[in-house]
């Protein structure tokens, strides 16, 4: 087999392989939710723990924002590493529709007279 009927067989398998190649590194797609500056992302938790946001202020964000939150194992390691506080973590595994736990509001019970 000559030369140049190796090279005009082995550029375009060349180039279908670089094409590929590139193609797989290319960053997912994100949601419009991922990308909308009003929704709570760990990234954006992890801003304000930065700038010294107290922790009230920060649940309380959680608590009223649209969220976006990733919380496996290694997203709570990265918080954890980054700083966040232990209750911040907390709000943002919690549900905001969860019920109120019990024993948490005293019960008022009428005296008998």
């Amino acid at each position: 087999m000559s030369l140049r009927r190796l090279v005009s067989l082995a550029v375009p398998a060349l180039i279908i392989t670089l094409a590929i190649a590139v193609s797989a590194q290319a960053p997912p797609a994100t949601s419009g939710i991922a990308s909308d500056p009003n929704v709570l992302t760990n990234q954006s938790i992890i801003e304000m723990g930065s700038a010294r946001l107290t922790e009230e202020v920060i649940i309380t964000k959680i608590q009223t924002s649209k969220t976006n939150l990733d919380l496996p194992t290694p997203a709570l390691v990265e918080l954890n590493s980054s700083g966040v506080f232990a209750n911040v973590v907390k709000a943002m595994m919690t549900p905001k529709n969860a019920p109120p736990r019990r024993g948490s509001h005293k019960s008022v019970t009428k005296e008998r007279t």
